[in-house]
């Protein structure tokens, strides 16, 4: 069991532009996959459908040793009004 103390620490977070966001998936997605992505699932068209102009969208990640423990899970979320509101998971194991 990963200690709560690293999971709070350790998690990334990082902002994507709402114009940026299909190019950053596609990159990350291919990543995970290992193969270049080029079409984006219809589940990733209904997140992006739920974005309003104000929302802030983040690409999370869990820490390194999540993922060693087959714990990891990585993918965005949108923050509304500075409130979690929906997330799409891009890998986890």
């Amino acid at each position: 069991m990963v200690p709560k103390r690293v999971l709070d620490e350790a998690w990334t977070e990082e902002e994507v532009p709402h114009d940026k966001l299909t190019e950053h998936f596609l990159a990350e997605a291919g990543r995970w996959c290992g193969r270049k992505q080029e079409k984006v699932p219809p589940r990733w068209e209904e997140f992006l459908a739920d974005l309003k102009p104000d929302d802030k969208v983040c690409y999370y990640c869990s820490p390194p040793v999540t993922w060693e423990v087959l714990a990891g899970r990585c993918g965005y979320m949108i923050v509304r009004d500075g409130k979690f509101h929906s997330d799409y998971c891009v890998a986890l194991n």
